[in-house]
């Protein structure tokens, strides 16, 4: 499942879009009076105006050549997340390497895993790995989507990953904490469309909330 464009809302447009320009060096590919749209590689990332604070979890995957520096820049305008024991750097057992996080102006929590593929050095985002879903009922949301191709087994009601290897929905209950914060995790609206077969191409979009 490769996420090929993410739209996403936000009550503070003017400072998302000079934190994604200006801070994280994403190109600019659109914006009008009420949104903008960035490339994070292979991923269109869409934030449009919306009058309710949201609160997103999504994770980017970088160039692994860039990782370390992104580690040591990201700090210099907004602080890496740290867990309960004040680590910053972080192991992610369903991608096998390592991760971090940091919050845009929204407070939405954001995650960076380096590439495991070789890229040239002045390619830095090259897409949208994760994108968190929160819902009442996982099991619920599972059965609306069962058309996207899955190969992780559902073990839990509070939390699921739902694709494959080319990227995934993170499926959380309403409520549960956004790791490694203690911020609990709640829906907003998520338009999202997925390359669900790169073989065939075929394409298939889905809004959440």
């Amino acid at each position: 499942m490769r996420i090929k464009q993410l739209k996403l809302r936000t009550t503070k447009l003017h400072e998302m879009r000079e934190f994604y320009l200006t801070f994280l060096q994403m190109p600019l590919l659109e914006q009008t009076t009420t949104s903008f749209t960035v490339r994070a590689g292979n991923t269109m990332l869409t934030f449009e105006q919306g009058t309710e604070d949201p609160f997103y979890h999504y994770a980017f995957i970088v160039n692994a050549a860039n990782f370390d520096e992104l580690l040591g820049r990201i700090p210099t305008f907004t602080p890496l997340l740290v867990d309960n024991e004040g680590e910053t750097l972080f192991f992610s057992g369903l991608w096998q390497r390592s991760q971090a996080y940091f919050k845009d102006p929204q407070g939405n929590i954001l995650e960076i895993l380096p590439s495991t593929e070789m890229y040239p050095p002045d390619q830095t985002w090259i897409k949208v790995q994760e994108i968190g879903v929160v819902v009442a009922d996982i099991n619920d949301l599972i059965t609306v989507i069962q058309n996207v191709k899955n190969i992780y087994m559902n073990t839990s009601d509070r939390m699921a990953f739902y694709g494959d290897e080319e990227g995934v929905f993170v499926l959380v209950k309403a409520g549960r904490h956004w790791f490694p914060t203690n911020e609990p995790a709640i829906s907003s609206p998520i338009e999202v469309l997925i390359d669900e077969d790169l073989v065939e191409g075929k394409v298939l979009g889905i809004v959440f909330g």
